[in-house]
């Protein structure tokens, strides 16, 4: 290997990469469009047949929604697509090569095909054969690795959602405690409060009774006084 990359094979993949993306920018540069739309367009030239939303680009170009969604906006932009929302779905947008997309295609391929050319001189076809199955493993370990470290970041997301359920459910349980006590407390108020209004009921209907009862005797004793009155005077008339 030539001293002036780095030793292991993931660096000179990176630094691969990185010179593709280089020359593919300055070789679709007179084409007005850069490396990144153009993946997004040859894609749309190889399923022009078919209908092609917005979301099947982005599956299968592995992006994300922002860039995507940046791609697209630009494309539009320079008039190479246009887009249309579902009427099923409003987030479903559906994209369409225009007349001046299409009139690109045949420069796109030709540059791609120039330099994959120019990137391969100097390899057999046994080489390359080799360099393919190599490259192939080394994706599907990515891709292992990927699925992975999705599995532990979804395994994560639950064990951090099951601990703050937990203290949910641990605030719930104190502050059901709490106000059970305060209803405990409450009961206590009510009931004290019931038992004294009992008490104030029999102080009121011992009252009650006893403003009766000396009204009866207090009737009973003038009764007793009139007969004693008119026993009197009776005597009185008889002498």
């Amino acid at each position: 290997m030539s001293d002036q990359y780095e030793k292991g094979v993931l660096k000179v993949l990176r630094y691969v990469y990185n010179q593709m993306e280089r020359c593919r920018n300055a070789d679709f540069d007179a084409l007005g469009i850069t490396s990144s739309q153009a993946s997004v367009m040859m894609f749309l030239f190889k399923n022009r047949k078919h209908e092609v939303t917005q979301q099947s680009v982005q599956a299968a170009l592995l992006l994300s929604h922002p860039t995507i969604t940046g791609l697209m906006k630009r494309l539009e932009a320079k008039g190479f697509i246009t887009r249309k929302n579902s009427p099923a779905d409003f987030r479903c947008k559906y994209v369409k090569l225009t007349k001046k997309g299409c009139d690109i295609e045949r420069g796109l391929k030709t540059n791609m095909k120039r330099m994959q050319d120019r990137a391969l001189v100097g390899l057999s076809q046994e080489e390359l054969d080799n360099l393919e199955k190599s490259l192939c493993v080394i994706a599907e370990n990515l891709r292992k690795e990927e699925d992975m470290l999705a599995a532990e970041r979804i395994i994560q997301d639950i064990k951090e959602r099951t601990k703050e359920e937990e203290k949910e459910e641990k605030e719930g349980e104190k502050e059901g405690k709490k106000k059970g006590k305060k209803k405990k407390r409450r009961g206590k108020r009510e009931e004290k409060g019931e038992r004294q209004e009992r008490r104030k009921r029999r102080r009121r209907g011992r009252k009650k009774k006893g403003r009766k009862r000396r009204r009866r005797e207090k009737k009973k004793k003038k009764k007793e006084e009139e007969e004693i009155k008119f026993s009197r005077l009776l005597h009185t008339s008889f002498l």
